[in-house]
């Protein structure tokens, strides 16, 4: 049988199991595993070790992970590791054991590494040894292990383990909430934006300004903060870190404003017509970023202004579109 013969009634064996129909995928098993398909070889001992579409076997499942595990496939070696630590399929062997878990290990299995942390700590195939227990814990945690991380915390608490162990269980957690210290930093620091942004468009209907050097001043703390802190308050200084950029971008723009509407003042422009006396923007919003302009409008053309706000922005009718220019740059047609 050729290799692309064997993939094919590989996956097929799959798509069967994944279907319900066990009986037919192991049969197909049965025969890759004879020819020495590692994977077959390997699926078939998880079929004979919980007895699915097949007899419960824990001899024939161990016998079958012994030889995916003879062909260096890391799951069956970790698989292996557990029938000798426990005696199923063959008689308990510590040693054996441990020497199935190091070479998953070698290959960055998480669960092996957990499992050596675990036979350091009882002395289980080896010398008792909390020291390496530690490491073998903290590499696992390190790979992506929550057991280890556990772990490694009782071994502190039952010990009395060298100040390393308290920086690298914090450092692990510390990474390990990077990501939701990004989504609460991010989102915070938009909403935080938006809540300043409005206040200050209420008091002055502005240009945001106020607003711009808060969102520099946080993100200047945050940078300060993250250089000082790092390595003890990672998910904290995430936090700060991210809530200032997106707080201060959301100013620049980058992020969209928050629009609030602005309050007018009485003056002779309003609901006239004007003539604009340079080539200017129409605005979305009462404010000079770049990232909210409508259409740009050339000179010598004209308007109809609706209304003057507090600062000078004009809100006019410039054909089918309103927005905001500044009024400084109409002249009222007479």
């Amino acid at each position: 049988m050729d290799s692309i013969e064997a993939k094919v009634m590989f996956e097929r064996a799959v798509e069967l199991a994944n279907t319900g129909r066990l009986v037919e995928a192991i049969t197909i098993y049965k025969s890759l595993a004879e020819t020495g398909h590692v994977m077959a070889q390997y699926r078939l001992g998880l079929c004979y070790f919980h007895g699915s579409g097949i007899m419960r076997d824990p001899a024939k499942a161990f016998e079958y992970y012994h030889k995916a595990a003879d062909q260096g496939y890391v799951d069956a070696q970790l698989n292996l590791g557990y029938c000798y630590s426990n005696g199923i399929g063959i008689a308990q062997d510590y040693e054996k054991a441990f020497e199935w878990y190091h070479k998953a290990a070698e290959q960055g299995n998480a669960g092996a590494m957990n499992n050596i942390g675990i036979f350091y700590k009882h002395g289980r195939g080896v010398t008792q040894d909390y020291g390496e227990a530690e490491e073998w814990y903290r590499k696992a945690a390190e790979n992506g292990s929550k057991d280890a991380l556990e772990n490694l915390e009782i071994l502190k608490e039952e010990q009395n383990p060298s100040p390393s162990t308290d920086a690298a269980i914090e450092n692990i957690k510390g990474i390990a909430r990077i990501p939701w210290a990004i989504v609460f930093g991010f989102f915070g620091g938009i909403g935080i934006a938006f809540i300043v942004d409005w206040i200050v468009k209420q008091i002055n209907e502005g240009t945001g300004l106020p607003a711009l050097v808060f969102g520099f001043a946080l993100m200047v703390t945050g940078i300060s903060i993250s250089i000082m802190w790092i390595n003890k308050k990672t998910r904290l200084t995430v936090i700060i870190f991210i809530f200032s950029v997106s707080g201060y971008l959301s100013q620049l723009g980058i992020i969209p404003e928050y629009i609030s509407t602005p309050r007018f003042i009485p003056s002779e422009m309003d609901g006239k017509t004007a003539t604009v006396a340079d080539n200017i923007s129409l605005h979305a919003s009462p404010s000079n970023s770049s990232n909210n302009v409508i259409k740009s409008v050339n000179s010598g053309e004209t308007i109809v202004v609706i209304g003057i706000t507090k600062k000078g922005w004009a809100y006019v009718e410039y054909g089918e579109d309103t927005g905001y220019a500044r009024a400084e740059y109409l002249r009222v047609e007479e």
